[in-house]
């Protein structure tokens, strides 16, 4: 109370919001999930057209994705070390809360994408593994990143979801046009 700070249940379900609200807690929606259902996504769809010049771009650069590391696969620890501390200084730190914090302990357990350029590490995304979801969450690269790298990423854990026929992909949350 001293620090004016108040709990707050982030991404809460229908089942959890209406125990909030029997608490006498105050309900807000803030943001809403960006899915995505890998077994109808098609990158030629002319919605993805904007999609399918950046990962153009990423390949005229020369940027190679890396095969995804499963949970607890071993990892080029020390390039992602340097490319989350590039990230870190570039956005004033790691931010917590709705999104996470990289540490080799939260990253190895999640399924790890990475970007490759001259055989050398330039970015990686990582999603939380469900059984039927993936959930995108850390997104780190170095200055000077080709245009297209992080679109790429996505791009292939997309193409891998539906491979494995997983119905949901979640991009996370992104802000509500209007609170409600």
């Amino acid at each position: 109370a001293a620090e004016e700070r108040r709990p707050a249940v982030y991404k809460a379900d229908a089942r959890l919001a209406c125990a909030a609200r029997r608490l006498h807690w105050q309900t807000l929606r803030i943001a809403s999930e960006a899915v995505i259902a890998p077994q109808q996504w098609q990158l030629s769809t002319p919605a993805c057209a904007g999609l399918r010049r950046k990962l153009r771009k990423a390949t005229a650069a020369g940027v190679s994705l890396a095969p995804a590391a499963a949970p607890g696969a071993r990892l080029p620890w020390a390039a992602l070390d340097r490319i989350a501390a590039d990230w870190a200084r570039a956005h004033r730190g790691e931010r917590g809360f709705s999104m996470g914090r990289y540490t080799r302990g939260y990253l190895s357990g999640q399924r790890v994408y990475l970007a490759c350029q001259s055989g050398q590490v330039i970015a990686f995304a990582s999603f939380h593994q469900r059984r039927h979801e993936w959930v995108l969450d850390l997104m780190r690269h170095g200055a000077g990143v080709p245009d297209g790298t992080m679109q790429a990423l996505v791009a292939r854990a997309i193409e891998d979801a539906r491979a494995l026929g997983l119905p949901r992909l979640s991009l996370a949350a992104v802000p509500a046009l209007r609170p409600r």
